[in-house]
């Protein structure tokens, strides 16, 4: 994003929650004490995203009517999954970090590829991503960051983008598994 030509109208917002399994700790805690106001902005939480399975990809919204906070952003990541022919399932609520800013009017979702006999284990590892849907799930946000940061829409001031623990995990174990690589070349 930061190398496209031209600026986009919104500002993005990158953040790495923590304490989700304590009750969405850091999340609550954000919703409460907004560094940016939270009127006019917008979430997609990504957590577990790019398991190697062919599972659809999940995407959580917060409440179950057509009126549902998430609703416009849900049907904007529809259209691009439909355009990319990405299968996904669309799930109601889920313990996620979207929840803390749906209960508060902000239109959020989590997308997951909910791999569960690798959920919450020792075994979630980073040999369990795989490159090509990690890019899917990826390129699916691109799109509605370009929809809706480079557009006039609804949603003018901030557009948020939720990166829970699991996704700092991932790099974490990235960067551990380099520099193992790296004392054993040496």
């Amino acid at each position: 994003m930061s190398k496209q030509p031209v600026k986009p109208d919104k500002n993005i917002v990158f953040i790495a929650f923590s304490g989700e399994e304590e009750n969405l700790f850091g999340s609550q805690y954000y919703v409460s004490h907004p560094i940016y106001p939270l009127k006019n902005s917008e979430v997609i939480n990504l957590d577990m995203v790019g398991a190697k399975s062919n599972l659809p990809l999940s995407i959580f919204r917060y409440g179950s009517s057509e009126r549902a906070s998430g609703n416009s952003i849900l049907n904007e990541l529809k259209s691009s999954a439909d355009e990319r022919k990405i299968k996904y399932s669309i799930e109601n609520n889920g313990s996620s970090d979207h929840m803390p800013f749906g209960s508060v009017g902000v239109p959020s979702v989590t997308l997951i590829d909910l791999e569960k006999n690798i959920y919450h284990v020792p075994e979630d590892t980073i040999e369990n991503i795989g490159r090509d849907n990690l890019k899917r799930d990826i390129g699916l946000v691109m799109d509605v960051i370009g929809e809706n940061a480079y557009t006039q829409k609804r949603y003018s001031n901030l557009f948020i983008i939720c990166i829970i623990a699991g996704i700092m995990t991932i790099i974490v174990i990235a960067i551990r598994h380099n520099r193992m690589r790296i004392v054993k070349i040496n």
